[in-house]
């Protein structure tokens, strides 16, 4: 009689694993053999004619008539006498905490099944953080070969998808995803292929900037569009086993695109596997964490808590006769791919036009003009092309517009006149453009190209208006750029004068000059009479032919020039000229040069003023002349030479000046070196003389 333990695994000599086992030299299945029923001491047991086909045909390898069965390394469908089916359903479930956190449920289910292939379904429902959901909806196709890989047992799989996902904004989209893997016992690889479909959604408008529309600033924006992303991912994985829990260390790579749109970027997963936790046989408990970058979506990170748990399957008794191990289980293993639809939102192509532009004071469209020295086109002062004469752009602005004057019909003979606060008159300069910061609460900056170059008008008075800008052209007129009474601030930058200079009075403003070079000719070049304010002179170069370079008639005004400035003379005017009680200061670090004319004139100077840059008086009757009552206090560097003038090289007459000289003086000339005369007050220090 067969023993019970015997009975149960009735193939066990046919298989080959005791030294009893003889295998018969040839054989032949020819016919479906009927069930067969045997007896032991103990009980006795039904074989199926499935059961005797599949482990007879293991021995035999269905060679009907080979002499001898090749040998096989993996023995796939062995799995007792059950007679039931090796692979059930299971359902798992998945949290994801993290950067976007994630709960999943996902129902795994053999379709149909041998011992060693399995057709299945696959079907996922997800939620996201931020109302987000999705479901996919699969079906693959798992395959043992023996010895596959490189000799090793392995796993082929094949799969595809439908994923369904409804976005944040109430979007839906939908992606077919393909999928291949191979398993073995320690390694895997697999790649997936994702397939949305094209379909983009407006979901809101980007604060892009300001443009013009006609001669009006408007607001405008770039549509922001959801759309899913096409692309793929790669990734390779190791399995490290330990005697209760295994240990999965997975890295991939990740690319979808779509136009200007690129999400790539790694993606590493570990996660720690239990088989059969808290006696659930067939269950499995996974936890770990996964880590991806890209640069539209940045860095996320989350943590797994997976738990599978069987459905159904044979009774326990027989369940604990026939436990799957190696690859049996594998290939219920979950199918690895990217959980979600990529739908970024990104700017769309279309720019839309929005609210206009409105000054922050007044609440006026903010608007901008084209001036021509005559008109163009529909002469509306909308564009280059259309550009109108300046009276008509005059008459069409208020508060906070600006002036475009281009050069396409030549000189604009034209002094542009300001009529209200915070306007601008702005050209190209020698860029072909033009920068506009507005004046809304924003602080907009209006980017206008293909002007042309650099603009030449007559003239510009910005009058009593507060808070002007002059940039980016070039006066060709005695009037050069004026105006008295003004308050704020007025800033120039980037502006040539010919035969004029800067002339403004009567002002508290914030004066601002950069970039800028006054040929002022015979006529004055800077002159600031009565002003309380202050005012920066930044790269700034004065040349006079006979005017003077810089004159400052009364008032408190503070003033400066940077290291970057230069005032050069060369006819008979003064370079520097200080007059009728002016308190405040002046501070010139600037390369100051005259060769002719009168030099350094302090008639009634009260206020403080120092001189460290390069100050060189070598020609005509250029020195230094301190008069009329001053009481100021007056420093001159030691880069300070005044060299042989046809009069007096330092004088201070009729004063209470308190002096420091640090530079030199060369007097070759018949006229004194020095002459102190009148004086009630003060003190003095002086060089030696060179005579």
């Amino acid at each position: 009689m067969t023993s019970a333990t015997e009975a149960k695994d009735l193939w066990k000599n046919l298989r080959g694993d005791t030294d009893l086992a003889k295998k018969p030299e040839a054989a032949r299945v020819s016919k479906p053999v009927k069930a067969s029923k045997l007896e032991t001491s103990d009980a006795s047991y039904a074989v199926s004619q499935q059961d005797m086909d599949d482990n007879l045909g293991v021995l035999l390898d269905h060679s009907y008539g080979a002499a001898t069965a090749p040998p096989r390394k993996f023995v796939p469908g062995i799995d007792g006498l059950a007679g039931g089916k090796k692979w059930h359903p299971h359902v798992e479930f998945t949290v994801a905490p993290g950067s976007r956190s994630m709960g999943q449920v996902n129902l795994f289910a053999p379709l149909v099944q041998t011992q060693d292939s399995m057709l299945f379904t696959d079907l996922r429902a997800s939620a996201w953080t931020g109302d987000v959901q999705e479901g996919n909806f699969g079906l693959g196709y798992r395959q043992i070969v023996p010895g596959g890989f490189f000799g090793t047992d392995a796993i082929f799989g094949v799969y595809g998808f439908i994923d369904a996902r409804r976005t944040a904004y109430d979007n839906m989209f939908y992606q077919g995803t393909l999928g291949a893997e191979l398993i073995t016992e320690h390694l895997e690889f697999r790649a997936n292929a994702y397939l949305p479909s094209g379909k983009q959604y407006v979901v809101g408008v980007t604060g892009g900037g300001v443009a013009l529309d006609g001669f009006n600033i408007v607001n405008v924006g770039t549509d922001l569009v959801e759309r899913a992303l096409p692309g793929f991912d790669v990734e390779a994985g190791v399995k490290v086993d330990f005697s209760e829990v295994a240990i999965r260390l997975n890295a991939g790579y990740f690319r979808f695109e779509r136009g200007n749109t690129l999400v790539e970027g790694p993606r590493f997963r570990a996660e720690v596997e239990i088989d059969d936790p808290f006696g659930f046989d067939g269950a499995k408990l996974s936890f770990g964490g996964e880590i991806r970058t890209d640069k539209v979506r940045g860095t996320e990170a989350s943590g797994i808590v997976r738990l599978r748990m069987p459905i159904g399957g044979a009774s326990q008794s027989v369940e604990d006769e026939r436990q799957l191990s190696g690859l049996d289980r594998l290939m219920k293993r979950r199918v690895y791919r990217d959980d979600d639809i990529v739908t970024p939102v990104v700017q769309g192509g279309t720019v839309q036009t929005l609210a206009p532009v409105t000054d922050a004071e007044s609440g006026e469209t903010l608007q901008a003009f084209f001036v021509a020295n005559t008109g163009r086109g529909a002469d509306d002062c909308s564009s280059v092309a259309n550009a109108c004469e300046f009276v008509t752009a005059q008459g069409l602005a208020g508060a906070g517009d600006t002036f475009l004057p281009v050069d396409v019909a030549g000189a604009i003979g034209s002094v542009f006149t300001l009529n209200s606060d915070r306007q601008q008159v702005i050209g190209a300069g020698d860029s072909d453009g033009a920068t506009v910061i507005l004046p809304d609460s924003a602080s907009s900056v209006l980017i206008i190209t293909s002007l042309g170059g650099r603009p030449i008008v007559s003239g510009i008075n910005i009058g009593h208006f507060a808070d002007t800008r002059i940039a980016g052209l070039t006066t060709n007129s005695v009037t050069g750029i004026t105006g008295s009474g003004f308050t704020g601030s007025a800033t120039i930058n980037d502006v040539i004068t010919t035969g004029g200079g800067l002339d403004f009075a009567n002002s508290a403003a914030v004066i601002s000059v950069t970039d800028a070079a006054l040929n002022n000719g015979a006529n004055p070049g800077i002159v600031l009479t009565n002003l309380t304010g202050s005012a920066s002179f930044t790269n700034v170069d004065v040349v006079s032919t006979g005017g003077t370079s810089l004159s400052i008639d009364g008032g408190s005004l503070n003033a400066a020039f940077d290291s970057t400035s230069s005032l050069t003379q060369s006819g008979a005017g003064a370079t520097i000229e200080v007059l009728n009680s002016h308190s405040g200061t002046l501070t010139s670090d600037a390369e100051i040069s005259s060769t002719n004319g009168t030099g350094f004139q302090f008639n009634n100077a009260d206020g403080t003023y120092n001189f460290n840059g390069a100050s060189n008086l070598n020609g005509g009757d250029a020195g230094i002349d301190i008069l009329g009552g001053s009481s100021g206090t007056f420093t001159f560097g030691a880069n300070t030479a005044i060299l042989s003038p046809t009069g007096m090289a330092f004088s201070v007459d009729g004063s209470t000046a308190t002096v420091n000289y640090n530079g030199t003086i060369t007097q070759n000339n018949a006229a004194n070196a020095i002459s102190l005369n009148g004086n009630t007050g003060g003190s003095g220090n002086y060089p030696p003389l060179n005579l």
